[in-house]
This record gives C-alpha cells, sequence and structure tokens, in this order.
C-alpha cells in the first residue's frame, strides 16, 4: 500500500468513525456525547472568524447585526401592504381550505 493510499484509508476511516459516532449519540439521545464528538471533530481556533465588517468586539458584531435585519423587518407602507393582500387575495379566488381540515381537527381533539 502506498503513503497516499494509507493517508486517504485513514482520513475515510477517521469520517466514518466519526459520522457513526455522531448518528448513535444523536439516535440514542446522548445529547453531551453528541456534542464532544462534534467539537472534538468540527471545532478548533484555527479559522475562527476575528473579525466581521471591521469590528471585533463581539457586542460591536451583535449590534451591527442588530442594524442590519432590523431595516428588513420594518413595517411595509400600508398601501404596500394592500397591494400585497390584493395579489394573494386574487391568486385563487376559488380557493376553499383542505378537505380534510375537519377530519384533523376531529382527530386533534379526541
Amino acid at each position: 500500500m502506498t503513503c497516499t493510499h494509507a493517508i486517504r484509508n485513514h482520513e475515510s476511516d477517521s469520517v466514518g468513525r466519526y459520522t457513526n459516532e455522531l448518528n448513535d449519540a444523536l439516535m440514542l439521545k446522548r445529547g453531551n456525547d453528541f456534542w464532544k464528538c462534534w467539537n472534538s471533530k468540527f471545532s478548533s481556533d484555527v479559522g475562527q472568524c476575528k473579525q466581521v465588517d471591521g469590528f471585533t468586539d463581539h457586542q460591536q458584531i451583535a449590534d451591527n447585526f442588530e442594524k442590519h435585519f432590523v431595516d428588513l423587518g420594518s413595517v411595509v407602507q400600508s398601501n404596500a401592504n394592500c397591494n400585497m393582500q390584493y395579489t394573494y387575495e386574487h391568486t385563487r379566488p376559488n380557493y376553499v381550505g383542505s378537505p380534510y381540515l375537519e377530519e384533523i381537527l376531529m382527530l386533534m381533539l379526541n
């Protein structure tokens, strides 16, 4: 067996072992074992991002994140709301709901 072949086999065995350990821990609901295995395989300081958009302080990064996404959730103007409602209501004018809704509700109540 060549050196490169041996290295590939070792890497493949390593991935398979971690995959099996992760799967077993998850399926058997062993949370601590799962996260220990996960962290040993995927966590390291190497490659962790130290700077985001020029910020290195965790609070500044979080504040910048919030500032960016708060604008995406801002209230749409009322005329835009009316346009979206009109478009939605006229997309399926004959839609009346699921024929199984009553059966599902009865099963949930029993």
